[in-house]
């Protein structure tokens, strides 16, 4: 019984859509168009210089157009960027196309891709209704207030007929296993299930577009390697105090011992630990929060996917940590000017960290 409502509900998400009535597109985006996925960028050759356009009006087999068209581009190994601009469309569309952009283990944003000459630029767009869903794919999602329109599900046969009794007891259970089955998606993608209560509390034929704190607050926007607070932990006979990353792939551990007064361990989850290791051990110097480190003064391994980074702490490195909060963690170094690989590009966050640090030292392993 519970397997035939799941296909009923599938079945009806075909004709269910999620976007604005035909009078009210042109109100919000100006026409959106036909749904177009394109290859683009800016000329530059820089991390995100390139993306994915996606376009238009989402269609039922958006997710398998997505991932035909990652085929045909050989970018499987890519996980290139995908900037979305679209009023809505099929609701199935848009869950299969944020389950197609997690796949392929690429970062979403919100943007409407124009051409500038031989390139293209991008400018303010919005994601709307079924859209907001195929954003919720993105592993890193960025998007800004009123990017973001939500609304309730609605069949066509609604603005034909909006005060008719169209609804059988069966509709009923099927709209309710919809909502379960947007629950658990939106849980899958790692954004609240407020979201889709929200979602419901706004009519068909209206659209809530997300304010900063609302982005923030259902997990919307999601910065999957944002270092958090530093935690305090007991250890052994003392104490650390470590931070993690979002998605937990990333952690920085502050420790000290009788004969080391400070030590940070960097923990990383690669694709490749052992090539990243032979990458890390052919730069002879790093620079780490603008303090230049050689590679003999550091200590790298690796176990299964996971590579360690430990940096011995003295004063002057710590001082750097302090104030310059905003610079990548480490970086390749170059006598170069301007030039600089980044290895490891997370923001700390330094919240708790000077507290933290004072009674780990008090509190040695």
């Amino acid at each position: 019984m519970i397997r035939l409502l799941l296909i009923t509900a599938t079945c009806m998400l075909f004709s269910i859509n999620a976007g604005f009535s035909e009078e009210k597109k042109k109100t919000a985006l100006g026409s959106a168009g036909p749904f177009t996925i394109d290859s683009q960028g800016n000329g530059g050759n820089c991390l995100g210089c390139q993306w994915i356009a996606i376009q238009g009006i989402l269609p039922p087999n958006a997710g398998e157009l997505f991932k035909q068209f990652v085929r045909t581009q050989g970018l499987e190994e890519h996980s290139i960027q995908v900037i979305l601009h679209s009023n809505g469309g099929s609701l199935l569309g848009g869950v299969r196309l944020g389950r197609a952009i997690r796949s392929q283990g690429s970062d979403t944003q919100v943007g409407k891709s124009v051409k500038q000459g031989y390139f293209h630029a991008l400018e303010k767009g919005q994601c709307l209704s079924a859209c907001a869903y195929a954003f919720l794919g993105g592993v890193t999602r960025f998007a800004e207030a009123g990017e973001i329109g939500i609304h309730q599900f609605y069949t066509n046969e609604f603005f034909r007929n909006p005060d008719g009794k169209v609804f059988t007891p069966k509709d009923f259970s099927s709209q309710q296993a919809l909502n379960g089955l947007l629950l658990s998606y939106v849980t899958e993608m790692g954004a609240k299930p407020d979201l889709v209560i929200k979602a419901s509390s706004v009519g068909p034929d209206d659209m809530l577009l997300l304010n900063e704190q609302q982005l923030t607050e259902f997990s919307v926007t999601f910065i999957a390697n944002e270092y958090q607070q530093w935690n305090l932990e007991a250890y052994g006979t003392g104490l650390i105090s470590y931070s993690r990353t979002k998605d937990r792939a990333s952690q920085m551990t502050l420790m000290c011992s009788s004969f080391n007064k400070g030590t940070l361990l960097i923990t990383k989850k690669v694709d490749d630990a052992k090539e990243y290791l032979s990458f890390l051990n052919r730069i002879q110097k790093f620079s780490w929060f603008g303090q230049t480190i050689l590679l003999s003064e550091i200590s790298i391994r690796t176990s299964g996917n996971v590579i360690y980074i430990s940096v011995p702490l003295n004063e002057k490195r710590l001082e750097a940590m302090r104030t310059n909060k905003k610079q990548a963690l480490f970086i390749h170094h170059s006598d170069e000017p301007h030039v600089n690989w980044y290895i490891i590009q997370e923001e700390v966050n330094f919240e708790n960290f000077t507290k933290n640090f004072r009674l780990v030292r008090k509190n040695c392993l």
